[in-house]
């Protein structure tokens, strides 16, 4: 339910993505969808990834590094405790969690997706539906 307001706010922050990945699970891929229509995503180009289900942290990178090298900008779909796990992998600092319809952007610190390594990332911005509520 949170879906269409985290999707207005990655639209409003500029969000294009070149590729979305999700877990083929029911809320995952409809996330997926409802994301790619605020952005302007085809939703015929999103990649249902079964990988992504369950995935621990370690699984998760090894995806991330084998994405293409043309997809710069990409939104990984999934679940925690793996996307959490993933997050603190890659950063220096920690997230404690991300909540349900969170988002967490990262910038990585590589040429190429295969080179994408453990504290490798930086923070530009965690926003989930409660953030900030109550403010004008």
């Amino acid at each position: 339910r949170d879906a269409p307001e985290m999707s207005r706010r990655l639209r409003e922050g500029g969000l294009q993505p070149a590729l979305i990945a999700s877990s083929p699970a029911t809320r995952a891929i409809k996330t997926a969808r409802i994301i790619a229509e605020a952005v302007g995503f085809p939703e015929a180009d999103i990649v249902e990834n079964s990988g992504i289900y369950e995935a621990t942290a370690a699984e998760l990178l090894e995806l991330v590094q084998g994405l293409p090298d043309d997809k710069r900008d990409v939104i990984l779909v999934g679940h925690n405790p793996g996307l959490t796990d993933l997050a603190n992998l890659l950063l220096r600092s920690g997230i404690e969690n991300i909540p349900t319809c969170g988002v967490v952007r990262l910038a990585l610190d590589a040429p190429y997706w295969r080179d994408i390594s453990p504290q490798r990332a930086s923070l530009l911005r965690v926003d989930y539906p409660k953030k900030d509520m109550g403010k004008p």
